[in-house]
């Protein structure tokens, strides 16, 4: 899966930008078992990427699953 945070299930912003909802640094989502989801393999990635105006982007975190 790949997507917009704020368009996953159970993500909720809590800032704005220009009236566009936001990633706060205290704002979370639950990937897998939560919101209907199915359960994440053992073979996933997850990166957090910001994306500016200019469309640079830079990863800011990121995890994998022991088999990916």
């Amino acid at each position: 899966m790949s997507g917009v945070w704020i368009d996953l299930p159970g993500a909720e912003a809590s800032e704005t930008v220009n009236g566009t909802p936001a990633l706060g640094s205290q704002d979370s989502v639950t990937l897998g078992e939560a919101d209907g989801q199915g359960p994440v393999e053992s073979n996933y990635m997850v990166e957090l990427v910001f994306v500016d105006k200019d469309g640079t982007r830079t990863i800011i975190a990121s995890d994998r699953g022991p088999d990916a």
